[in-house]
């Protein structure tokens, strides 16, 4: 059974995630579920962070716990602690969070290249607290996440996972293989072979 993370200590850095995961989210939990899932997400996750799914602003910056908890109530409201539907979930999400113009210019990219821009994603929808690096070549890559305190909790490890799978499919390399290689309380490598 799912229980809240813990919220992280005021010593620990200051993590902020971009409104339009949770106005993706919002959109994929509707169309996908319907109104009665969406409306049980928000009530599991409180005044507090309910609000935030419940009417997103996507240009708004909103607390990295408020996705934390969210991420807890997808695993268990929509994908009813499945964790290969929560990663499919997560996938189809990041999917949805690209117009459709831009997934058919992503076609033309190499894997490589797709993995290398990781970088600049990460900052694109996050500020504060992470890091992220990226070798590549032909074959095969690694994404490497560091100075991000929340790997401890598996929904990021998860959200992680569908997230570079959804890049993949993105450009092409619908075959490559994405696995999780290791983690910290603050860090996460990523295998990818493509």
């Amino acid at each position: 059974m799912w229980q809240a993370p813990r919220e992280m200590a005021p010593s620990q850095p200051v993590s902020e995630v971009k409104g339009l995961w949770f106005t993706v989210g919002r959109k994929y939990i509707l169309e996908t579920y319907g109104q009665e899932t969406l409306d049980a997400c928000v009530a599991r996750l409180g005044d507090r962070h309910g609000a935030v799914l419940a009417e997103p602003l996507s240009s708004a910056w909103y607390p990295e716990e408020t996705l934390q908890q969210t991420l807890g109530v997808l695993h268990v409201v929509v994908a009813g602690e499945d964790t290969e539907l929560y990663v499919r979930i997560i996938e189809e999400c990041s999917l949805l969070a690209v117009h459709h113009f831009f997934r058919a210019l992503l076609r033309l990219v190499p894997a490589a290249t797709m993995l290398r821009k990781v970088p600049k994603m990460w900052t694109l929808i996050r500020r504060g607290a992470g890091h992220v690096t990226v070798e590549a070549d032909e074959t095969h890559g690694v994404v490497r996440y560091s100075e991000f305190p929340y790997f401890d909790d598996v929904n990021y490890r998860l959200l992680t996972l569908g997230a570079v799978r959804s890049l993949m499919t993105l450009c092409g390399a619908r075959r490559a293989r994405v696995e999780l290689a290791a983690h910290t309380h603050e860090s996460l490598a990523v295998d990818v072979a493509y």
